[in-house]
């Protein structure tokens, strides 16, 4: 059974300044998507890690482990306030992620929440994209 734990979330220690959001509104702090990752059932945990470095906002990852593969999704946002999609994925065990893989559709809410979960236990997510959406 292997022990291994991950963990994602927004945070805004890093002292972004407020940003813009759809509708008008504005959060006080943009934020940052971190991870972290305990190989001992979470009773340690190895440093968090940053997992983006965005001109705007990065928050309400959602992870999935699926065969080997750790999948995360996030919102994320441009200065101009429009939702956007942005896709990461692990093959070793969430040590490393590849580069964002974001998708531009203003107007949509982009929060996968569970979605990213029963995509993954269907079938082995392969990314594409057809002319409206990620298919996992």
């Amino acid at each position: 059974i292997d022990d291994t734990v991950h963990i994602a979330w927004m945070d805004g220690r890093d002292d972004q300044p407020a940003c813009a959001l759809e509708g008008g509104g504005i959060l006080p702090i943009c934020t940052e998507v971190y991870t972290a990752r305990s190989v001992t059932r979470g009773a340690t945990w190895e440093a968090p890690v940053q997992r983006t470095n965005d001109v705007a906002y990065s928050g309400r990852p959602d992870l999935v482990a699926h065969g080997s593969r750790l999948w995360m999704a996030y919102d994320h946002r441009e200065p101009d306030g429009l939702n956007d999609l942005a896709l990461l994925w692990s093959d070793d065990g969430g040590v490393t992620f590849s580069a964002a893989d974001v998708w531009r559709r203003p107007g949509e809410q982009t929060h996968l929440g569970p979605d990213v979960v029963a995509f993954a236990q269907i079938r082995e997510p392969v990314v594409e994209r057809d002319s409206e959406y990620f298919i996992l």
